[in-house]
């Protein structure tokens, strides 16, 4: 009994590492959110901003910029599957311009892959260790 209680003991004070885990990754996302924010916050209050926020939602959400203002995943008819080419997510990730004024996109999302022969004029392009790359487009 006492060999039982004191194994729980230890790992009950001990961090586990599933979270030690998400401590570490949570230092680099924090750094890339805030910084997005100071450029997402320079925005006009009434612009349109397309961006998957699967990821890195925080950064929206730092600058204050509600989500009624972006076209993201969500923005997905779910019971058109598995493509809905007549949805607003489909339709802006094929046409930027037309929907938004700004696409913030990450290498290797879907809006990044998206728009990467689009010729769309960089903003801003960030770069933070362990994070993929963030490129601010001005779309309109």
């Amino acid at each position: 009994m006492v060999l039982a209680a004191g194994s729980y003991a230890s790992i009950w004070y001990a961090t586990p590492v599933c979270l030690k885990e998400a401590q570490v990754n949570m230092r680099t996302r924090t750094q890339l959110e805030m910084q997005l924010a100071l450029w997402l916050e320079k925005l006009p209050p009434d612009a349109t901003l397309l961006m998957y926020t699967g990821d890195h939602v925080g950064a929206v959400e730092r600058a204050g910029i509600p989500l009624r203002r972006t076209i993201n995943e969500g923005n997905h008819r779910v019971w058109k599957q598995p493509t809905d080419p007549d949805g607003l997510w489909e339709r802006a990730l094929a046409n930027p311009g037309q929907y938004a004024d700004y696409v913030l996109a990450f290498e290797g999302d879907p809006v990044g892959q998206a728009v990467r022969e689009m010729h769309l004029h960089a903003l801003v392009e960030i770069h933070v260790t362990g994070q993929a790359r963030a490129v601010l487009y001005q779309a309109r």
